[in-house]
């Protein structure tokens, strides 16, 4: 099962089998079951099905795969956040507290932040 809420966008989460796992190495490397989320928020993270998969220490919790070496090609369990949104948290004296999910690569944000001043 997956959550849908068709007033918020995409499904907050989903579930894929041998899934790909993007890496900036471009090492092979697969999930057998990945839960992606595609929201970070309170509702998403209190889900039964989200929350224990997260709780089991034999998760594997992977961004853009920036930071990660994979030593072997086969992964079981991951969740993927693709939560891409970002937000400003606060703003005083040319000062701006930015918030950014992890999903959303860093380039992306400088693009996006800089086209806007």
């Amino acid at each position: 099962m997956n959550a849908t809420d068709s007033t918020r966008g995409p499904v907050a989460w989903e579930w894929r089998d041998d899934m790909p796992l993007e890496n900036t190495l471009r090492l092979p490397a697969r999930a057998s079951r990945a839960l992606i989320l595609n929201r970070i928020d309170t509702a998403t993270l209190e889900q039964p099905e989200v929350a224990s998969w997260l709780a089991d220490p034999a998760t594997r919790v992977f961004g853009g795969g920036s930071n990660v070496v994979f030593v072997r090609p086969q992964i079981e369990r991951t969740a993927h956040v693709a939560a891409s949104r970002w937000w400003v948290e606060a703003e005083d004296n040319n000062l701006i507290d930015l918030v950014a999910e992890a999903g959303l690569g860093l380039d992306a944000l400088v693009r996006e932040t800089a086209g806007r001043g």
